[in-house]
């Protein structure tokens, strides 16, 4: 069950427009390393070590190809890419590296992730009434 709350905005794009309400979602907690170690360990022969060196190696390699150029595939999880966000100029010839001003690594999911979303249920947050102190 994924939580969500919402948050009033502007439009940006209609600074006339009413302002609307917008979900986002709320995170329960965080998953460090060692508990999905702990988590693929306890399912196969592995043992903990292996599966943290097999995982710290996947983020080396993840990143060597990154740098190269390559566009990582990872099974059915999904792709890994390098994007760049920059400047124009005003001709091809007059481009180079100086307008790049940005770049990210961006992860798509594979088919089978997007289909596991529409499975996802949501629950609104519970709204968390103010406290007052009496003094």
């Amino acid at each position: 069950m994924i939580t969500y709350a919402t948050t009033k905005r502007d439009n940006r794009f209609d600074k006339k427009a009413k302002p609307k309400h917008y979900g986002y979602a709320v995170y329960d907690g965080e998953v460090e390393i060692d508990e999905i170690v702990q988590d693929i360990s306890t399912g196969s022969t592995l043992r903990d070590i292996d599966v943290a060196a097999v995982l710290l190696a996947m983020e080396n390699v993840l990143a060597k190809h990154l740098a190269n150029g390559k566009i990582v595939k990872f099974g059915t999880l999904g792709t890994f890419r390098v994007t760049l966000n920059s400047e124009g100029a005003e001709t091809e010839e007059a481009y180079n590296s100086s307008y790049i001003k940005n770049s990210k690594i961006r992860f798509r999911e594979s088919k089978k992730l997007r289909l596991l979303k529409k499975t996802f249920e949501f629950k609104k947050r519970k709204k968390v009434e103010a406290q007052t102190s009496e003094g």
